[in-house]
């Protein structure tokens, strides 16, 4: 706040008109041992925009900040990966019988299988999260974004991970609502 340049920012911050609204947190890049180890926890390959962050990006958050309000999206560690894929499962179908149901209904309405969906990211404080489709075939490396609330939909796919990641950035850029609906902004 000592800086020169410090009152400008505040003043643009104020109107809306800062800088993009977006940047990395500094993370903590994955090892090739560490996306191998999850690669056979969840029994798949990854696919390779989303191996190539984890190795270069890893554990992090991607910030977001706008006049009024913050938030931030918190990229896992590839050794959660295999939790967090358990924790929404469980979530979506608390019985072997819903998740059979669940697993039929994603099938035909997504194109997509429910066991194959990995979350890899979670904006702070919300029950929401970034999926990645990982089986094998037509849709393999599809994201969506994902919230509690509509426990049975899934919204904004993208056709890959790192076009789901510039759709969220340029989303939050442009302020588009529905974007930054995800983070609750």
């Amino acid at each position: 706040m000592a800086f020169p340049g410090y009152a400008e920012y505040e003043a643009q911050r104020r109107t809306g008109t800062s800088a993009k609204g977006w940047r990395w947190k500094v993370g903590t890049p994955a090892s090739e041992a560490d996306v191998s180890a999850a690669e056979q926890a969840l029994g798949v390959r990854l696919p390779d925009d989303y191996r190539n962050f984890l190795l270069t990006r890893g554990e992090t958050e991607l910030l977001v900040r706008l006049p009024e309000s913050s938030s931030e999206l918190r990229f896992y560690a590839p050794g959660d990966l295999a939790t967090q894929q358990r924790n929404v499962m469980d979530f979506i179908a608390h019985s072997e019988d819903e998740i059979e149901e669940a697993c039929a209904y994603f099938r035909k309405q997504y194109g997509v299988s429910l066991r194959h969906l990995v979350p890899v990211a979670e904006p702070t404080l919300l029950s929401r999260c970034l999926l990645l489709h990982v089986e094998p075939g037509e849709r393999y490396g599809q994201c969506f974004q994902w919230d509690h609330d509509g426990a049975w939909e899934l919204e904004q796919p993208q056709p890959g991970f790192d076009v789901a990641l510039q759709a969220l950035t340029d989303g939050i850029e442009r302020r588009d609502a529905a974007q930054l609906a995800f983070f609750d902004l």
